[in-house]
């Protein structure tokens, strides 16, 4: 969307999702379906036996939800496993999709932040942390049961109360290698907001991923019984 939503358009659009998710049981259609960012595809083998997140989520109907959610916000997201392999991913931005996440350096950053700053936070909430590529994300857990299964991640983002250091970016394309000019246009076009905002938007991923957990968790019980 061109125009930045309100912080009660988020509001009443996150009542409206609550309730679609709440009535549907994530039993969406698969329309409408936005495919992974190029280079990055879910892991996904139906035959194992492990309780890995990729078997267990219905990964196509919540990529629907999430589409959806990222036509009004313009916050992108992504369901991560614990390996680091990218399950749902919505609204990502170019400096990672094209520079971030195609460079072996940085590429391992990504992984490293994901999967290092993400320790240790509880169930039912999230934490924000700055990755190691300069860029804001939030992360809550997904869980399987007692067991951690994955990630939803909320990013990127830059906060619009704080300034722009465009020449420590600078400093990271001559590092790494990057053409300047379309590093830096790509910093240009990533979306700044504010605080109000994202909490707003992350209360309500976070409570996705619970919701994720539980029925989970429950058609995993109910496929192992069957079985």
């Amino acid at each position: 969307m061109s125009d930045k939503p309100t912080y009660e358009d988020l509001e009443k659009r996150v009542q409206e999702l609550e309730k679609v998710i709440a009535e549907s049981g994530l039993k969406i259609p698969e329309t409408g379906i936005s495919t992974i960012p190029e280079g990055i595809s879910p892991n996904h083998d139906s035959n194992s036996e492990k309780l890995e997140l990729a078997n267990i989520i219905d990964f196509r109907a919540i990529q629907f939800l999430m589409d959806d959610f990222y036509n009004l916000t313009n916050i992108g997201i992504a369901i991560l496993d614990l390996n680091g392999n990218v399950l749902i991913a919505t609204g990502w931005q170019d400096i990672c999709t094209k520079f971030h996440r195609v460079n072996p350096e940085t590429s391992k950053n990504c992984i490293e932040s994901d999967l290092e700053l993400s320790n240790g936070v509880e169930p039912g909430t999230f934490r924000l942390y700055r990755c190691k590529n300069n860029m804001w994300d939030m992360a809550t857990p997904i869980m399987m049961g007692d067991h951690k299964v994955g990630n939803l991640y909320l990013g990127q983002f830059l906060f619009e109360d704080e300034p722009l250091y465009v020449d420590e970016f600078r400093l990271q394309a001559k590092r790494h290698g990057f053409g300047e000019n379309e590093y830096i246009a790509a910093l240009e076009k990533v979306p700044r907001w504010d605080r109000q905002t994202v909490d707003t938007v992350m209360g309500f991923y976070t409570k996705l991923a619970n919701l994720i957990s539980e029925l989970g968790y429950k058609n995993f019980m109910l496929s192992k019984n069957v079985t």
